[in-house]
């Protein structure tokens, strides 16, 4: 369990990596390299806001989702397990007990018509298969040789009704393509957290993006020059300071596919910062109990 404001949230059912979990069973005595500590630390927070955000948004649906279970493992046991002559007694008895603990009538009904439909497709499906096996030959034995020409053609002889000859190719190729991919580059990464660092002073700008990083660096750069009125806090920091930032040398902090898994990790790189020119917007979403958390490791 975890205390967040006035309430606990219960962790039980939250999927962790295997990196946390091995950092909660150790304990606290365990010491770790702080470069891991830190990125673990991340992954646990990233892990735990993004289940309780799922968990809000699916709370109505899985518990209609948990009740309609309950009617199929219902029908389930009283189709299945018991002879034909006492499945609608067992039917109504399903129907009066539901009906006692407050089911809607017309959603018993709906998934009760539902799955009575597809128990008798499905024995319909196993009956003509099984009809159907009968007429077949099922033992066939298959006889696999390399593949050599004009030496191959000589098994052929030996396909019969039991007997079935395949062959394969000694040529693989694997000899020639390697099964590992080429690195990305850097700047060819997409779902990414990077920060851009200031070649004058130690100002420094924390941001996540799903597009191609080169992509995002293009438009932070080029916006100097554009005619616009959206606002850039990497160009007034330009045009007020008369600096520039290291375009050559971006910083990749994470790699996130997930987007909601991405907003959090940004929020927490954006806190780490020791001279940051984010705005202080781009953290409302960060809850304050992460930020003890987050000072204790080193501003970079």
């Amino acid at each position: 369990m975890i205390r967040r404001d006035d309430w606990f949230i219960n962790l039980w059912s939250v999927n962790f990596s295997i990196e946390v979990q091995c950092l909660l069973q150790l304990g606290e005595g365990f010491c770790l390299p702080p470069h891991n500590l830190e990125r673990i630390t991340i992954e646990f927070i990233k892990y735990i806001e993004n289940n309780i955000t799922k968990s809000k948004i699916n709370n109505k649906s899985s518990l209609r989702n948990k009740k309609k279970g309950v009617i199929i493992s219902l029908v389930d046991r009283a189709i299945l397990l018991s002879d034909s002559e006492f499945h609608n007694k067992n039917l109504t008895l399903i129907i009066n007990i539901l009906r006692d603990n407050d089911y809607p009538l017309k959603f018993i009904f709906d998934v009760i018509n539902k799955r009575l439909k597809n128990i008798r497709v499905r024995g319909a499906a196993y009956n003509n298969q099984d009809q159907n096996s009968v007429d077949q030959v099922t033992n066939v034995s298959l006889f696999t040789v390399p593949f050599i020409p004009l030496a191959t053609k000589k098994f052929n002889q030996f396909n019969r009704k039991d007997i079935k000859v395949s062959f394969y190719s000694m040529n693989k190729l694997q000899k020639y393509l390697k099964v590992h991919k080429d690195p990305r580059l850097r700047l060819s990464k997409n779902n990414v957290e990077y920060r851009i660092n200031c070649n004058d002073c130690d100002a420094s700008y924390v941001e996540q993006t799903s597009r191609q990083l080169r992509t995002r660096i293009a438009e932070h750069r080029n916006h100097i020059r554009w005619n616009t009125s959206s606002r850039s806090v990497i160009t007034e920091h330009r045009l007020e300071n008369n600096h520039d930032f290291n375009w050559d040398e971006i910083e990749v902090l994470d790699e996130e596919p997930c987007y909601h898994k991405r907003l959090i990790s940004e929020m927490l790189h954006i806190k780490k910062q020791k001279n940051s020119i984010n705005l202080q917007t781009d953290t409302e979403g960060l809850h304050k109990a992460y930020i003890p958390i987050v000072n204790k490791f080193n501003f970079v």
